[in-house]
């Protein structure tokens, strides 16, 4: 994860054993490149009732921001994220498999501000195959998370079993998929002009209670 201008994002989240060798490959890469790098541990163990990705992302974030606005000489203004268009596809399929409204189909945005900070994902247009060929084309070397085989994962199953089938059948489903995401994206737009207009108009309704003797 890079930011802009001031360097690089690298949040270690105590999970697994391969977390240490993740941050050694970012500082290896970044001191190559000489961009300043930033790691922060955070423990992202869920708590009951808690998703194991829901509670690392719920972590990610807040390190995120904190590093952003502590880590290096001036307070960072925006945040770049990698998520790519393969990430984009399985966030889509998992709302549908969901039954989601177009809330959920919207999937990821590519700009949003949180924090008092500008996001981004520039790769959501780009494959992950696109991206391996270019990293190998530039000799540039990458690690892989362990548990991106985990079939206990739903991601990983859909990563591994449904991807090709859709490459094999749908050759453009990247584009498609991301052409889907966007229109629903829009429509979510749609709805909330129109509730935000409908309140200025009518106003917030009260909220009456029923006495009964």
């Amino acid at each position: 994860m890079r930011t802009a201008l001031a360097g690089r994002l690298s949040i270690t989240h105590g999970l697994q054993a391969a977390a240490d060798g993740f941050a050694a490959h970012c500082r290896a890469n970044c001191a190559a490149l000489q961009v300043p790098l930033a790691v922060a541990h955070v423990d992202a163990r869920p708590r009951a009732g808690q998703s194991p990705e829901e509670a690392a992302r719920h972590h990610r974030y807040s390190a995120l921001v904190e590093q952003a606005r502590s880590a290096f000489a001036q307070p960072v203004a925006s945040i770049a994220l990698a998520q790519h268009a393969d990430d984009q596809v399985e966030t889509l399929l998992l709302a549908l498999s969901r039954g989601a409204g177009v809330a959920g189909l919207a999937a990821m945005p590519a700009q949003w501000q949180r924090d008092g900070m500008d996001w981004y994902r520039p790769l959501l247009r780009v494959g992950a195959p696109d991206i391996r060929a270019w990293l190998k084309a530039h000799h540039i070397a990458w690690v892989e998370d362990p548990t991106n085989t985990d079939p206990s994962y739903t991601r990983n199953r859909i990563r591994a079993q449904l991807l090709p089938v859709l490459e094999q059948v749908f050759p453009q489903f990247r584009d498609t998929f991301a052409r889907s995401s966007a229109h629903a994206a829009h429509a979510k737009q749609l709805q909330q002009d129109l509730a935000q207009a409908d309140l200025q108009v009518v106003g917030v309704p009260l909220i009456s209670k029923r006495c009964s003797n």
